[in-house]
């Protein structure tokens, strides 16, 4: 018999990386044994993921469209849809301990055994000090009471297990990490496809910084631009390549239109080529402010491309030399280690190191549906 799991934190399908990672890892659990069914409070997701899901067995449980979304009538809601269904296990993926608290306090509620809860951040994506600091003490108090119901505490970088747990030792007999997982084949790189791409994006003889990720606090794509600023003094035939959207667009959009960089800088939105878009890059810029574990670096790195990130991404993240961190916030730094790199040919790393790391998707999702399953217990960081 197929086991259901309830699976939390896919709000926003082929949009943030935390949606897309959540239904990839449904799309590649052995349906014959395991299979999600998905919570979704702001309504479905697009008809293409909507079908792959359907396809794969699992269900999308999502709030009307038209229903209020005050906490009350979410609430009830995601009460009944649990209870109708009759599950046993949910899986609760967060990026703070309230989100997670609510979840773990209705699945207890519902009579749910077995709660595993994920994190995938290690900061708040909220601009405003005077919210991110309340939203803060919140999210501690909600601590306690995440290490005590939870079966397993589960995160994808020991960053953001420390971000959801907290630093001490009393949740880490319980504690495991997962690796967000990648198709790895998806992003080898292609040459001849990047030289077609380069020439209908009109990129014909420009070297291309890239940045991918919601345009957000969070990614700090502001002082991407700042960095982006001073590089346009020393290098010519260059562009910026932005693929994402957020709250953020407009002020981004504003600042580039004040330094007069709008023939230089490409918003792109959102995208659904990515893998052509990191062919097409010379170099990823990710200045982060947080990072759980970001997607898109291990994206960037099954291609091969260089990457200069902030030091506040972890560390975990890097399995290539293609990853250096940059400790700095000053501008020419930041320019003339990208300028360094914008002078060398793209090195291809062997495959075998790219297909045999925990990143692949074959490799994360087997563990993590072992743990689903009930088959496989925490390890200690």
């Amino acid at each position: 018999m197929v086991k259901r799991v309830l699976v939390t934190g896919a709000t926003k399908i082929g949009e943030a990386g935390l949606s897309n990672i959540v239904f990839e890892w449904g799309q590649h659990f052995d349906d014959t044994e395991l299979t999600y069914d998905f919570l979704i409070r702001n309504g479905p997701p697009a008809r293409f993921y909507f079908d792959k899901i359907i396809k794969k067995g699992g269900r999308v449980l999502s709030m009307p469209e038209n229903s209020p979304k005050n906490i009350i009538n979410s609430l009830k809601w995601t009460l009944k849809a649990i209870n109708d269904n009759k599950y046993d296990t949910i899986h609760i993926n967060a990026s703070d301990a309230l989100v997670s608290a609510y979840y773990v306090f209705i699945a207890k509620k519902s009579g749910i055994s077995h709660i595993y809860v994920h994190s995938h951040s290690s900061e708040l994506d909220i601009r405003n000090p005077i919210k991110r600091r309340a939203r803060s003490i919140l999210h501690r108090l909600c601590r306690p009471y995440i290490k005590k119901n939870a079966e397993l505490c589960l995160a994808c970088s020991n960053l953001a297990a420390d971000w959801m747990y907290g630093k001490s030792e009393t949740y880490k007999y319980k504690y495991c990490m997962i690796s967000n997982g990648v198709k790895c084949q998806k992003y080898f790189f292609d040459e001849k496809t990047r030289i077609v791409y380069k020439r209908e994006l009109g990129l014909d003889n420009k070297k291309v910084i890239g940045n991918i990720g919601r345009l957000s606090y969070q990614k700090n794509q502001e002082f991407l631009v700042d960095i982006f600023s001073e590089i346009v003094r020393h290098e010519k035939n260059i562009v910026l390549m932005i693929a994402g959207s957020g709250e953020d667009e407009p002020k981004l959009k504003e600042k580039v239109k004040q330094l007069d960089l709008e023939k230089n800088v490409m918003f792109m939105g959102q995208r659904d080529d990515i893998p052509q878009l990191l062919w097409v890059m010379d170099v990823l810029v990710m200045p982060s402010r947080f990072e759980g574990l970001p997607i898109t670096l291990i994206e960037a790195q099954m291609a091969s491309l260089p990457c200069f990130v902030s030091d506040n991404v972890t560390k975990e993240a890097k399995i290539t030399d293609n990853v250096n961190y940059v400790g700095t916030t000053d501008v020419h730094i930041w320019c003339d280690l990208i300028c360094e790199a914008l002078r060398k040919e793209r090195d291809i790393t062997d495959t075998e190191i790219l297909l045999n790391n925990k990143f692949n998707i074959e490799n994360a999702t087997r563990e993590l549906q072992s743990i689903l399953m009930g088959k496989m217990k925490a390890n200690k960081k």
